[in-house]
């Protein structure tokens, strides 16, 4: 984004510039970056491996089939009312989302309406979804759009890193909650580990806004173009602060996002007329969204599902069932979302083009 852009600040980073700063020399001899190779190699090793999951699954081909159709045998049309419920769940998990980054923003002096964020919301979350590692390129493409509406470059990446603390934090205080419902833990262990999350995130907090020190000396011993471009990004990331209220909002509209999203999981196992496995269903709901974010694949292909049907069996639920609920979750909550999010990328993107021309 340059200067002139809609949305520019003055104090804002040139970030564009930077970019073209920190990009790898090239060799005098060859014309290429030295770390071309290594891309290579990379994608060769990223290619082997696709292919062994191909021929895994296609080893596995007929005892998938088999387990397939034993896990909608229990299925009937009447039950397809249900997927109602479920769709509004899913609707509100993601407006939980767009409600902590309007807090967010609103803490930086700038309001967008709740209906540009829920869009927001859907088209980051289907590019998350459909590209490899794409948490970044979704992040990337929120950036743009906020800028593009007037928000400054510091508020807007202030804004997506804090909202994704918030929601790492409560996922990961799910998965306890969780596993102390299905007998897991010790009483003992979980409000051990409770404290450490908790004290863990109010230094995070702490840190954060103590950084703009760091600034200062980082600023005053060291004159480098890199250093200096990493002072500026500090001083422009801890100029914002959340009150107490603010921060309870972000916090709660979190817990709300991943309930909500459970809550379509539940909705799946009344769908296919299995009982709800209470006292397993968050545990291995909350590990299946640890193990999405540390997936390389898009939506967490494979590691989702992975999670959530072990998760599953380990706390007791038998194989079929935790398949057929997966499945129906996964259409809900992934390919439909996916397949909303494009159309709303889509159109956003054309809006956002236009207004730059």
């Amino acid at each position: 984004m340059s200067e002139r852009e809609p949305g520019g600040d003055p104090g804002d980073l040139d970030w564009v510039h930077l970019g073209a700063s920190l990009r790898p020399e090239q060799s005098p001899v060859t014309g290429r970056s030295p770390g071309r190779r290594s891309h290579r190699v990379v994608r060769v090793v990223i290619g082997l491996a696709v292919l062994g999951v191909v021929i895994a699954l296609v080893l596995r081909a007929p005892s998938a089939v088999s387990d397939f159709t034993a896990a909608f045998r229990h299925f009937r049309a009447d039950r397809l009312p249900w997927l109602v419920p479920a769709a509004v769940l899913e609707t509100t998990s993601l407006l939980a989302m767009a409600v902590a980054q309007r807090q967010l923003l609103s803490a930086g002096g700038h309001r967008v309406a709740l209906v540009s964020l829920l869009g927001f919301t859907v088209a980051s979350t289907a590019i998350a979804d459909l590209v490899p590692l794409g948490v970044a390129p979704a992040s990337g493409w929120l950036l743009g759009q906020y800028h593009a509406r007037g928000v400054p470059v510091a508020l807007a990446t202030w804004t997506v890193l804090a909202a994704g603390f918030a929601a790492t934090t409560t996922v990961l205080g799910l998965v306890l909650l969780g596993a102390g419902l299905a007998g897991i833990w010790t009483p003992v262990g979980l409000v051990a580990a409770g404290a450490v999350l908790a004290v863990g995130a109010v230094g995070v907090v702490v840190v954060a806004h103590r950084l703009v020190r760091w600034d200062r000396w980082l600023a005053a011993r060291f004159r480098g173009r890199l250093t200096q471009a990493v002072a500026a990004a500090i001083e422009h990331a801890t100029r914002y602060r959340v009150s107490v209220r603010g921060g309870s909002v972000v916090f709660v509209a979190s817990v709300l996002n991943w309930l909500c999203d459970a809550g379509v999981l539940v909705l799946a196992f009344v769908i296919l007329g299995f009982a709800v496995p209470w006292h397993g269903v968050l545990f291995a709901y909350a590990i299946a969204q640890v193990a999405r974010g540390l997936s390389l694949l898009p939506g967490g292909l494979g590691a989702v599902e992975g999670g959530l049907v072990g998760g599953l069996v380990f706390t007791g639920v038998r194989a079929v069932p935790a398949l057929a609920a997966t499945l129906v979750y996964r259409f809900v909550a992934f390919w439909a979302v996916a397949a909303v999010g494009s159309v709303v990328f889509i159109v956003l993107t054309r809006r956002w083009r236009d207004r730059l021309r």
